[in-house]
């Protein structure tokens, strides 16, 4: 019912120019992403050169080795869609929120674990490894279920938030979860703290516009793409207060994100297929070329890759950030539909969700076009990895 292609469709190089710096970043440049001050910026708004593999310059080699295989298709047992999926590289489990409960599949095998019950709309999870417990935004009811992730079981009632709880990340710094409201009524567009420990809400931040998927970067801060005003804020994990917000212009929709630690990067895939490239600590930016249809994003502190999932053209954007001037860009092809991911940062595997879709159910002139419904039992999991 479905075909695809495997392995690396296209990879091309870009000569990065300097854009602009977000308004509330000073200008400067962009030390951390390896630019010595000897060297000269391209003039602000100059659009990149792109250089196929065959005509690069001088002096630089691109490996034409694909970079991901498909390794393993696994079928999704019962119906349901799904959202974000979550990685716990310990425990080798993936997590997969499908509508009224979250499946839970070995990472090495496919096999179905177990499911979380008792959630309504879910989209996300998130994991404190050191309390085994689960957090997981429930859309429909504004609640946060929180389980034990050893027997799959609820713990205690489930934490009312804002309204319509979407992305969901854990801070291990503070151990506090961030969940995200994105509707837009009284109690939406913000970000809900959570107490990992007493599971007690602890505040609530207004965010301006509905937030989308979040980071922690390891320093005290989370990381949050605001896809309505298409920007990108850094809130203190400790205090709620919003550090800095910059501008993701020319990127619009952002929803994916990934974190490099090292260099200080944050990488917001956005609907317009742009990935806009943050420098943390100067504001500084750029953006490269990704798929149609991101939804997800991760960046890999070993392989030092950034990744977007993009569900309309079924690939995988592979961002490897070598320098200030060059980026080089990969595209793995996946499968129509599979829009969202997860990285199991221990090995470089990458995991998407798809299924196959019905034609559309025709409307009348002037309706909106309705959603496709899936194919029954045609959902899977792809797991792809390094070559």
């Amino acid at each position: 019912m479905f075909s695809f292609k495997l392995g690396v469709l296209s990879a091309f190089v870009l000569a990065l120019p300097s854009v602009a710096p977000a308004q509330s970043a000073p200008r400067g440049p962009l030390v951390s992403l390896g630019l010595s001050q000897n060297n000269s910026l391209y003039s602000p708004g100059e659009k990149p050169a792109i250089y196929i593999k065959d005509s690069l310059p001088n002096g630089f080699n691109v490996p034409t080795k694909d970079l991901y295989h498909l390794a393993a298709t696994w079928k999704l047992v019962g119906e349901g869609g799904w959202d974000y999926l979550t990685m716990d590289s310990r425990a080798h489990r993936l997590y997969i929120p499908r509508g009224t409960r979250i499946q839970v599949l070995d990472s090495r095998t496919g096999t179905l674990i177990g499911e979380v019950p008792g959630v309504t709309g879910v989209h996300g999870v998130a994991l404190d490894a050191e309390l085994h417990r689960g957090f997981a935004t429930s859309g429909r009811d504004n609640t946060v279920l929180v389980f034990d992730t050893q027997t799959l079981k609820p713990i205690g009632q489930p934490i009312a938030v804002g309204d319509r709880p979407d992305a969901i990340t854990f801070d291990p710094i503070t151990k506090r979860v961030f969940a995200f409201d994105a509707g837009e009524g009284a109690n939406g567009n913000a970000a809900t703290i959570i107490d990992a420990q007493s599971l007690k809400v602890l505040q609530t931040v207004p965010l301006g516009s509905n937030p989308e998927s979040a980071v922690p970067d390891g320093k005290g801060s989370v990381w949050v793409n605001i896809e309505g005003s298409s920007e990108l804020v850094q809130l203190d994990a400790a205090s709620g207060v919003i550090l800095g917000r910059h501008s993701l212009a020319p990127g619009e929709g952002p929803t994916g994100i990934g974190f490099d630690a090292d260099n200080g990067r944050v990488f917001s895939g956005c609907a317009n297929k742009k990935m806009i490239i943050t420098d943390a600590k100067t504001g500084q930016q750029f953006a490269v070329p990704i798929g149609e249809g991101v939804d997800a994003g991760a960046f890999d502190p070993k392989s030092h890759l950034a990744f977007a999932s993009n569900g309309r053209d079924g690939t995988l954007s592979v961002v490897n950030v070598v320098n200030a001037q060059v980026v080089i860009v990969n595209t793995v092809a996946t499968h129509v539909g599979a829009r969202t991911m997860a990285l199991d940062p221990t090995n470089g595997d990458v995991f998407v969700v798809a299924a196959d879709y019905l034609s559309a159910e025709p409307v009348a002139a002037g309706e909106r076009p309705k959603r496709p419904k899936m194919a029954p039992g045609s959902a899977i999991v792809m797991k792809f990895q390094r070559n």
